[in-house]
């Protein structure tokens, strides 16, 4: 007998597009309730007018992790089961989204699962693996189109580490769950659309502030989970990659590799959160 789980959905913007906006309507189709979190410069609260949106403007950017946990808690506290987090230029179809509630409404697995995700194809060239099997258990999970059990994050305290602000917080969350023996679940008939960064010569590449975020947060991320020698040895080979990288590139190399090792030094220094330019 299937079960009647409650979802809700959250997106947090940052300056949209007309085109970000109206993926939310697709959104409102299939979600009982849609948590919206602006870190724009201007609020857009005129563009919310719905009673099933609940529309918060910061007046900052607070990053990621800050609204997640928020949406997490309000969420929990609405009556919600599931919360789905969603990128504003992520492409979810309803049919996509109708796909995973269907294998949660099923699934005899759901108190050791933490998380429900899709398969992610990058709309700018590099799409995940398919195959043949409709679920997967899988050791982690973009943000964007993971259906969150809120029941089993409160049981084990999971939340979004607030130091992220950006970038490796989904490494983060996903590490919570699988030490905690839960599971995360891709559901492969379901696919997420998903942009990751501007492509140049065939390349994804990133902003120089988004590979300040990069750099700095994966040495904390090692910190907090691996002890030396094995997290030193993480570092400089990850460093010594991300750095050849933006090289091998040649798209504003001394403003990125700057920025890399900006981000190298406030690790060390301590200062986590935002990084204001």
């Amino acid at each position: 007998m299937n079960r009647k789980e409650k979802y809700s959905a959250v997106v947090v913007l940052y300056n949209p597009k007309n085109e970000n906006i109206l993926n939310l309507k697709i959104y409102l189709t299939v979600f009982d309730k849609l948590y919206v979190f602006d870190n724009s410069d201007c609020s857009n609260e005129t563009l919310f007018n719905n009673k099933c949106i609940e529309y918060c403007y910061f007046g900052e950017n607070k990053g990621l992790s800050v609204p997640y946990n928020m949406a997490i808690e309000k969420s929990k506290m609405d009556g919600y089961d599931f919360l789905c987090i969603l990128d504003q230029d992520s492409h979810f179809s309803d049919k996509s989204i109708l796909e995973i509630i269907n294998v949660i409404s099923k699934d005899t697995e759901i108190n050791s699962t933490g998380i429900y995700c899709p398969r992610i194809s990058v709309l700018n060239g590099q799409n995940n693996r398919t195959t043949r099997n409709i679920i997967e258990k899988v050791d982690w999970a973009i943000n964007s189109g993971s259906f969150i059990n809120l029941n089993v994050i409160k049981q084990y305290t999971i939340r979004y580490d607030d130091n992220y602000f950006l970038d490796r917080l989904d490494k983060d969350f996903c590490k919570q769950i699988k030490d905690n023996n839960l599971y995360i679940k891709r559901i492969n008939n379901s696919v997420l659309e998903q942009e990751l960064g501007e492509v140049y010569n065939g390349k994804i590449i990133h902003s120089p502030i988004r590979n300040y975020y990069m750099a700095r947060n994966r040495l904390y991320y090692n910190k907090k989970y691996f002890s030396a020698p094995l997290r030193w040895i993480y570092n400089l080979s990850q460093t010594i990659r991300h750095l050849f990288e933006i090289i091998s590139v040649r798209k504003d190399v001394f403003e990125n590799v700057k920025m890399i090792l900006i981000g190298v030094d406030d690790y060390f220094k301590g200062i986590m959160g935002r990084k204001n330019i």
